[in-house]
């Protein structure tokens, strides 16, 4: 029941963007075409990182439910970027995703587990949350409910702000 409460009282707290997307932002990891990217790239529309792992059940309930989120939020609003960490490959992830018949989603690889430890990564799965500008907003450990109206109503206000700023 606390730990509820608390989970309620984070993610009610209004967005303050830090500067902690900076240290990570430049580091690599890789699509499935073996092409090093970076965070720096998705600047210019809100981001959820998902750190994930082939042996992590709540992980891979989470990577259906982004694939589920992003019918509600194209690409051109809201980039989803499930990266494989820990031991990733591509014909796992690839396997993974035919197997949750994961459709929406694009295949990112942590291969040497370099992206996850710039970013702090203690345990799977991760969630992070960046605005436009490509500043952490929040981080989300362990299962989320990506469909909750707390949710939605964060990244209905981050997509919001990406468009009162192009007006």
């Amino acid at each position: 029941m606390i730990f509820r409460l608390f989970l309620i009282a984070c993610l009610l707290l209004p967005f303050r963007a830090t500067a902690a997307g900076s240290e990570y932002s430049q580091t690599p990891f890789y699509n499935a075409k073996d092409e090093a990217q970076t965070l720096k790239q998705f600047q210019g529309t809100p981001v959820i990182v998902f750190l994930w792992s082939k042996t992590c059940a709540v992980c891979m309930a989470s990577l259906t439910a982004l694939d589920s989120l992003r019918q509600k939020y194209p690409s051109e609003q809201l980039k989803i970027i499930p990266i494989m960490s820990k031991k990733a490959n591509l014909n796992d992830a690839r396997l993974i995703m035919v197997k949750l018949d994961i459709r929406r989603l694009p295949i990112y690889l942590d291969k040497d587990s370099i992206f996850a430890n710039s970013i702090g990564l203690k345990s799977f799965p991760l969630a992070v949350l960046l605005n436009a500008e490509g500043k952490e907003i929040q981080r989300l450990k362990g299962k989320v409910d990506w469909t909750s109206p707390l949710i939605t109503h964060k990244l209905d206000n981050l997509i919001k702000e990406v468009s009162h700023a192009g007006q």
